[in-house]
């Protein structure tokens, strides 16, 4: 019914999920494409869908809100309003806290259960990609629309640390050696040595699942 900017999620099932612009989430069958299931939000959907181990869908969507669905029939579980989650992937860490970013330049962290907000941190200005979480349990952000990239503290949502890059809108990667990758629009590309061994071993710890995408 609309155009897709959602990158598709494959359960372990299977099961095709992806966001479209007609407002609505799918779930396919992965082997025919047959429709199992759709669920209409309030907005565009440019979202990539996360999984979690229990095979609750998260997915965000221009409405302002991030949801948590059943895998199997696409009934809601729970809703949050963030005021605008844009087109940014939530992310999961390994006790199943949903972490997201949203445009209104704030990033949560939020019981995957039942959606109650753990933490929010309030940045200086928007943020265009998805949060990356790593195994020593820092979330790696940004960059933001001023062009910072962020370090925080999973837990409490504090900032580590923080770089000066120029704009950028994909998502921040983390190699198995522990190394950082990161895109700007001043045409560079980042690579941050940092001190956590890989990624968080979690059902879906960065935007499309593993290093690889």
């Amino acid at each position: 019914g609309g155009p897709v900017y959602s990158s598709p999620a494959i359960g372990s099932d299977g099961m095709v999920y992806v966001g479209s612009q007609d407002k609505k989430v799918y779930a396919l069958n992965g082997k025919t494409g047959a429709k199992i299931w759709e669920l209409a939000t309030g907005g565009p959907v440019y979202s990539s869908p996360a999984i979690g181990s229990d095979g609750t869908v998260y997915v965000g969507s221009t409405d302002g809100k991030i949801y948590g669905l059943n895998g199997a029939t696409g009934s809601t579980k729970w809703e949050y309003v963030t005021g605008n989650i844009g087109r940014f992937s939530p992310a999961i860490g390994p006790n199943g806290t949903v972490y997201v970013a949203s445009r209104n330049a704030k990033c949560y962290a939020l019981n995957g259960r039942n959606g109650i907000m753990k933490w929010e941190l309030e940045l200086a200005t928007p943020v265009f990609s998805s949060p990356t979480l790593s195994a020593d349990g820092t979330i790696y952000l940004g960059p933001t629309h001023s062009g910072k990239i962020y370090g925080l503290d999973s837990k409490t949502g504090s900032k580590k640390w923080g770089f000066e890059a120029r704009r950028g809108d994909t998502p921040l990667t983390i190699g198995p050696n522990g190394i950082v990758y990161a895109s700007s629009l001043e045409k560079k590309v980042y690579a941050f040595k940092v001190d956590s061994p890989g990624p968080a071993k979690s059902p879906w710890p960065m935007h499309g699942q593993n290093p690889q995408h």
